[in-house]
């Protein structure tokens, strides 16, 4: 698979925008090697039964349940709950997300695979930004240009030296839906996670995304004529009702990965929001 799509190319601009701040302040305690995610992700399609649908999970570490996908680590992602609200004699659920991935990254080593195993009919929920951030062309160098414009970066990769050309987040969203379509299956767009994050002095108030990522997923999925879930603001939603002290039993070690209760109310928060979509077959 070609990094991008050609006619991407002509897009590049002379002024890009900094990479966002990393805001989670946290390590990625999910970051795999390739080699041993591949080894414990799904082959893409293999649960398919018959010709059953199968509705692939693309994300990261608040989807994914830790580096094996078991939970063994005491961090677990929704994706791995999702599976219980859908009838596995009707369509299957497979979880592809991998922590530490970036909408960039996902989209540069990983989405080729996931792509293979998707058919027509299909469907393909998307839920990445927590990581793209952070520098462009060095260390885990995953951070996608902010917005939904068609700036282009060039890199070289400092490490390797290894050409890369970066795009906007809202442009990698609209190569994951452009293919997911071309293949006859159907793509929808979820808003973040929320964190453990407070903006008000009285702790009753969650940080929302709704000015960035949340809302360039909206914008990207009202362009491309997909469903959006915002899974951002129903969650928070649940964890201002749940109240500070509460909600720090949702998450693992730091701000952003989620125990066992809170992948639970995420994935459970992602099948409210699949259900108040209007004419969507899911």
């Amino acid at each position: 698979m070609a990094l991008m799509a050609p006619q991407l190319m002509s897009a590049q601009r002379k002024a890009v925008a900094a990479p966002m701040e990393d805001r989670n302040q946290v390590v990625d305690n999910t970051l795999d090697s390739l080699n041993k995610a591949r080894f414990a992700r799904p082959l893409a399609g293999s649960s398919r039964k018959g010709d059953n649908p199968v509705l692939f999970l693309v994300g990261n570490s608040t989807m994914r349940t830790g580096t094996l996908g078991n939970g063994n680590n005491g961090q677990w992602g929704w994706g791995r709950f999702f599976p219980d609200y859908f009838d596995s004699e009707k369509i299957t659920v497979e979880n592809h997300a991998l922590g530490g991935t970036s909408s960039r990254t996902f989209y540069e080593r990983l989405w080729e695979d996931v792509l293979s195993g998707v058919r027509k009919g299909d469907w393909v929920m998307i839920e990445l930004g927590h990581n793209d951030n952070g520098p462009y062309d060095s260390g885990r160098a995953r951070a996608s240009i902010p917005g939904i414009g068609k700036d282009t970066l060039h890199v070289t990769i400092k490490e390797t030296g290894e050409q890369r050309i970066v795009y906007t987040y809202g442009e990698y969203l609209r190569c994951f839906i452009r293919e997911t379509k071309a293949k006859g299956a159907n793509p929808i767009l979820l808003s973040l996670t929320p964190r453990n994050a407070w903006a008000d002095a009285d702790s009753t108030v969650i940080e929302r995304v709704s000015d960035t990522f949340g809302l360039w997923a909206r914008q990207v999925a009202k362009e491309m004529k997909v469903p959006f879930i915002d899974l951002n603001e129903i969650s928070a939603a649940k964890f201002e009702r749940f109240g500070k002290e509460k909600v720090k039993t949702m998450f693992y070690i730091d701000r952003i990965h989620t125990s066992e209760f809170g992948a639970r109310t995420n994935a459970a928060s992602a099948a409210e929001g699949l259900r108040g979509l209007k004419k969507c077959r899911l």
